[in-house]
């Protein structure tokens, strides 16, 4: 039914086109943050703040999606609010959520479809999550280079959003710092994306 169609297309599939997630070029200027988010969206990630090691990566996917269309991480970067994580963490760590997400998506990096991976990658990026992990990007894309030795990164759109990912990967990490520690056949799988990628 409808119920079911919109689940699906917000849980996504391997057909979505990654590129509109991380384009810069947007003419549109984003609108401003919202003074404040409805309380049903603040006691679902309180909740879920302390249970993100019990989800599944699908569910990671699909919570991380929800937060970067509330522009919680936006809010996240700004200074944590103190009334939607708990108050110990927001007020020790910075970023506290990205860090839990962050830390949960490596940990489970084997579990991942390339679909989902590629999905979770591109909401990293979007919201500089290295910033809180030096070395993130460089695990997944170490993950990634295994999945096309298994020969599991088949298929045109997965292809483009390999490719699309690796290209904004390489515009953040200006310093080269997190690609220099990359094993050389990484980095030739990354280059070889990268040159294929339409301008």
């Amino acid at each position: 039914g409808g119920g079911s169609s919109r689940v699906q297309r917000f849980m996504h599939s391997g057909d979505e086109d990654l590129f509109p997630l991380l384009d810069t070029r947007r003419s549109e200027p984003p609108h401003p943050l919202p003074p404040d988010m409805p309380l049903v969206f603040k006691t679902a990630i309180h909740a879920l703040f302390y249970r993100t090691p019990a989800l599944h990566p699908h569910c990671l996917s699909a919570f991380m999606t929800a937060l970067d269309r509330l522009r919680f991480f936006e809010m996240e970067a700004k200074g944590t609010p103190a009334d939607i994580l708990p108050r110990n963490r927001a007020t020790t760590y910075s970023r506290p959520l990205t860090r839990a997400l962050t830390r949960e998506v490596l940990r489970r990096l084997d579990e991942f479809t390339p679909q989902h991976l590629l999905r979770v990658a591109a909401l990293l990026l979007r919201n500089k999550a290295a910033d809180v992990r030096a070395d993130l990007m460089a695990l997944v894309f170490s993950r990634l280079y295994e999945m096309e030795t298994e020969g599991l990164l088949e298929g045109g759109m997965i292809r483009k959003n390999l490719q699309t990912v690796a290209s904004f990967w390489k515009a953040q990490d200006t310093h080269g710092i997190a690609f220099g520690h990359l094993e050389p056949s990484v980095k030739t799988f990354i280059q070889t994306l990268i040159t294929a990628q339409p301008a």
